[in-house]
């Protein structure tokens, strides 16, 4: 059996200060307009089980304490809360989020809850405090917003239990699954726009891409109202805030879950694949690419609404990768489906690999977020990479030319950024290395090279040189005109990820 409930009164812990009744603070803040949750934080109560106790019990008790008739107990909409606190907090309410989470099939163990208020309820909040130390100067001459519980502190502390019973499933503020309320009031709309002509340094348009232009946020507002003097506050805004015809409604429920991450190695086997989609000026230049081979069949299973695609660098169109493959890794956005064994994963892997001749996926696995930024950006940027390469040489080729190609020991280039890539890399000279080449003839103009390289080192420039933006290249070394006809990438030496069994 529970123990008994404690009383209201019971080791409230209030500010308290010389000469100022708090039946007095608590009187004017509801004339003022506050509902006597808001009220409670304002006197300066921060314990929760406070919090839990309904209006009409906190109103009965700060009452009493005023030698002044307290205005009734009414239910009008709150100036600073908006009526969050009063009509959002209600089991009817906690049973929309409900619905709003099953019809989404969603999978999840556990909820956290973020809120988003209407940004004019910081102006609102900042107004009572102004009053409060105004009116009230020895209790709140040093209070600051950040003193007093936030609204979405008192809402959580109000309804998050209820919710979790609801639900069935505890609150964890560490959940990877986000219950998301965006609240909006159409009559506070136009509240902030006096900030703007006395901050106009804070404000200025910025474009959202969502939602179109966008002027006031929270951080800037609160910027704004931290840096006005609190007479002239008052005098360009509203104080008191002036009363609402309803309370703030609840526009949006948005339940997502934290990306989820599937990590790998592909091998392309198609000179006319790109890895990613390649779109310029709206037309697709090749049918497919391997970032759709792969994500195709995970997005279905994962019920994801979008997905980022990342490999430890990239190869072209018409470059091969072979060996042991490429490393990727998949970020998949506000996933339905977030558990999978491995038996279910490699079960994927082969429906990708059966349905795309082109490509070939091994060693497919989930990842976490942290593997993956240390591992895809250290391959990107550190690793060794090997290639072969069928090259043409004007000039007859001759022993001593192959000979000499395998002399090269960490030879270091000095690469301008190539004349076809830079419409998508600034203009800068980038120091590469050359560790080390085999040269096979092939016939009197051909020859086949097993380069091994540093990463980012462009193999094609360094063999015709591009104008002579790579120095040295293949055409300074052997003082002949050289192409390349072929390319391959044959090994990224990069122990990541893990090895998985057949």
């Amino acid at each position: 059996m529970s123990a008994p409930r404690a009383s209201f009164s019971d080791g409230l812990q209030l500010l308290v200060g010389e000469n100022e009744s708090i039946g007095q603070i608590y009187k004017s803040l509801r004339e003022w307009g506050c509902c006597p949750m808001c009220s409670l934080k304002y006197l300066g109560e921060k314990q929760q089980e406070k919090f839990t106790f309904s209006q009409k019990e906190i109103h009965a008790y700060f009452s009493s304490l005023c030698p002044a008739p307290v205005p009734a107990f009414v239910e009008d909409t709150c100036c600073t809360c908006l009526g969050i606190l009063q009509k959002l907090t209600t089991k009817e309410f906690l049973m929309e989020i409900d619905k709003k989470v099953k019809e989404g099939n969603n999978v999840y163990t556990d909820f956290r809850i973020a809120i988003s208020l209407p940004v004019a309820a910081i102006v609102r909040e900042h107004a009572i405090l102004v009053l409060l130390i105004e009116n009230f100067p020895l209790t709140y001459k040093v209070q600051k917003e950040d003193d007093f519980v936030a609204i979405k502190d008192a809402w959580r502390w109000v309804c998050l239990d209820q919710l979790s019973a609801i639900l069935k499933i505890p609150c964890d503020a560490k959940s990877p699954f986000d219950i998301t309320l965006n609240f909006e009031h159409e009559g506070t709309k136009k509240e902030c726009d006096f900030l703007k002509f006395m901050c106009p340094h804070i404000f200025q348009e910025r474009k959202n891409n969502r939602f179109g232009w966008e002027m006031f946020t929270r951080m800037n507002v609160r910027r704004a109202v931290a840096t006005v003097k609190y007479a002239s506050f008052k005098h360009y805004s509203q104080c008191p805030p002036k009363k609402l015809q309803g309370p703030a409604t609840c526009v949006e429920i948005v339940c997502s879950h934290e990306p989820i991450y599937i990590c790998g190695r592909y091998n392309k086997y198609s000179r006319e694949l790109s890895q990613t989609p390649w779109i310029i000026d709206g037309v697709r230049k090749t049918e497919f690419s391997v970032q759709e081979r792969i994500c195709g069949a995970l997005e279905e299973a994962i019920q994801c609404s979008d997905h980022r695609f990342s490999s430890a660098g990239r190869e072209d169109v018409d470059v091969r990768m072979l060996g042991t493959g490429r490393p990727f890794m998949v970020e998949f956005i506000k996933p339905k489906i977030v558990t999978f064994s491995q038996a279910e994963i490699t079960k994927l892997q082969n429906q990708i690999n059966a349905n795309a001749k082109d490509v070939r996926v091994t060693d497919l696995q989930m990842c976490t977020k942290e593997d993956s930024g240390t591992w895809i950006k250290s391959g990107e940027m550190t690793t060794c990479k090997s290639y072969t390469a069928l090259c043409w040489m004007k000039e007859v080729v001759k022993q001593s030319d192959l000979d000499k190609l395998k002399e090269i020991k960490d030879l270091t280039l000095d690469q301008k950024t190539p004349i076809r890539v830079l419409h998508r890399r600034p203009l800068a000279v980038r120091e590469k290395m050359i560790h080390g080449i085999s040269a096979t003839r092939v016939d009197d103009h051909l020859f086949t090279m097993l380069i091994r390289t540093g990463a980012g080192t462009y193999i094609k420039e360094f063999v015709h040189g591009d104008f002579a933006r790579t120095k040295p290249s293949l055409r300074t070394i052997l003082d002949s005109e050289c192409d390349i006809l072929e390319l391959d990438v044959v090994e990224i030496e990069l122990d990541w990820p893990p090895k998985i069994d057949a």
